[in-house]
This record gives structure tokens, sequence and C-alpha cells, in this order.
């Protein structure tokens, strides 16, 4: 599945799929088997194709947006007046989220390669960046360009807190955990500063990995 057309089209991988879907929800609304599985059979219908790549899209009147309206992004929410120290909150997130694993036995986590109890050293690390730093994480694979490092670190972080949020929340709906995230969080408001880093820079590659962040 590809949520991103742009990276696809440059990886050019056999076979993709392109939802335009929100991040996170690659086939589509949540407790919508109906539509999923029309996603799964898209996806299984690129094999008809004998050779790849092969790029094809979901069509439009597969989706319908939540009653709630469009997805909700870091751009549209209005931001709380007082927040947390961001490495006590995430401490904090990282506790619920212990809560999650337990009782899912899963996570999303983990595609930055730290650990979970690192990631107050994440968010060091992310507020170094943010600020202009030369900043740099020990965990950093050597082939792995710091933007793209730091665009992991990103998704592993806001992972830990949707899935902590959901021990937490169990009820709440997706356009308000994401209202919470970006309008609650000391996290969204690093985010949005991170994102402000990488959209300034000089690097392609970093401007790749700023789509995405904030939203």
């Amino acid at each position: 599945m590809s949520q991103v057309r742009e990276h696809t089209q440059k990886i050019r991988p056999p076979r993709a799929v392109f939802v335009p879907f929100p991040l996170g929800m690659p086939l589509g609304a949540p407790d919508d088997a109906e539509q999923q599985h029309r996603v799964l059979a898209t996806a299984l219908e690129t094999f008809r194709t004998p050779s790849g790549p092969v790029l094809v899209d979901v069509p439009d009147s597969e989706w319908e947006e939540p009653a709630a309206g469009a997805a909700i992004q870091a751009s549209s929410v209005d931001v709380a007046a007082t927040v947390l120290d961001v490495a006590t909150e995430a401490f904090t997130m990282r506790r619920a989220h212990e809560q999650w694993v337990a009782r899912k036995g899963r996570t999303s986590v983990g595609v930055s390669g730290v650990d979970p109890k690192r990631f107050r050293g994440v968010v060091r690390f992310l507020e170094a960046y943010a600020a202009g730093g030369d900043a740099d994480m020990r965990e950093r694979p050597e082939d792995i360009a710091l933007p793209v490092f730091v665009r992991r670190c990103v998704d592993d972080i806001k992972a830990m807190y949707m899935e902590g949020r959901l021990v937490e929340r169990p009820d709440e709906s997706a356009d308000d955990r994401a209202r919470w995230l970006w309008g609650e969080t000391a996290l969204g408001d690093l985010l949005r500063a991170v994102r402000d880093r990488i959209e300034a820079s000089d690097s392609e590659k970093g401007k790749e990995m700023a789509w995405g962040i904030a939203r």
C-alpha cells in the first residue's frame, strides 16, 4: 500500500496500490470491513499484470470521509496554552504504551530501531535537531541519512503516543485522538518544529521526509 505517491514512483516496487486515506489507515476507515476488503481486492488484482512496476489507484468511490470531516493534522488544530515538558510527557505515555503491548501483544513502534525505553533520548535528539543543532543518536545506522532517521523516530514516538492513548481513552474517536496529539501535547509542538527545520533545509531527501511529520 502506498500513502505517498511520489515516494512509490521513485522506489518503483513491483506492485503497489495508492490509497487516498489518512496516514496510519492504509486500508481505510477502521471497522469498515467492506471497504477494507475492496482495498485488498484492488491490491490482489495487481497480480494479474505479468510484470511490474505496477501502481494503481483505489477508486475515489471507495473512500468516504468520517462524519467528523477530513483527517486531522497539526495545522488544523488549536494548541493548548499550557503543555508539559516533552520528555516527562513521553515517559508517561511510555507507561501507557507498555500496557497496550501487554494487552495486545503487538505494536507499530519499531521502525527507528530505538528501544522505547530510550525515547526520552529520542525526545532530546529531536529537540536539538529542531533547534538547529548538530544532533544525532548512536542508534542511527551509518547507511541511513539523518533526515530519514528523524522521520523514523517521529513515526515511532507518534505511534507510542497513539497506542498509549488507546489504553487511556479506548472509546475516543480517531479524530479526537489526533486533536489531542496536535492540540494538547508537548510532542505536537515539537513535531511542528522538527517539520519546520526539515522544510527549511536544502536537502531534497529531507524535504521528502518532512511530509507526514505533522499529520
